[in-house]
């Protein structure tokens, strides 16, 4: 219990010490659109199951999602801080059946806020 009381005084103290809050906006905002929770979602399973960033293509085949509705989200996303897109160029991709091929991952910032959500809601 001490620990858990240690870990939202941490917490309290970082949000009062937050001089930008337009980062913490942005990535609630982002979080409030149920589209975008699935595409989260499903981004934080494939890295479980595989330990690499998910392809545009399975995120696309995983949510049956129009190609400019699945890339505004994932955009939205982005400028939220939430993921972080990678191309097959960063990653030293040995598949180089295109010349361009996108992956995204979760950031650091989607993973403390889901956390924090997940001990909140405990």
């Amino acid at each position: 219990m001490n620990l858990e009381l240690k870990e939202k005084e941490k917490l309290s103290e970082f949000l009062e010490e937050l001089e930008d809050t337009t980062v913490i906006s942005m990535a609630l905002k982002a979080l409030s659109n149920a589209n975008r929770r699935k595409i989260l979602a499903e981004i934080l399973r494939y890295e479980a199951r595989s330990n690499a960033p998910m392809p545009y293509s399975e995120i696309k085949k995983m949510l049956n999602m129009p190609s400019n509705k699945l890339a505004y989200h994932l955009k939205l996303l982005r400028q939220a801080g939430l993921i972080e897109q990678l191309t097959d160029f960063a990653l030293d991709n040995p598949n180089k059946e295109t010349e361009f091929w996108s992956f995204y991952e979760t950031s650091p910032l989607a993973l403390l806020i889901l956390k924090a959500s997940f001990e909140i809601a405990r």
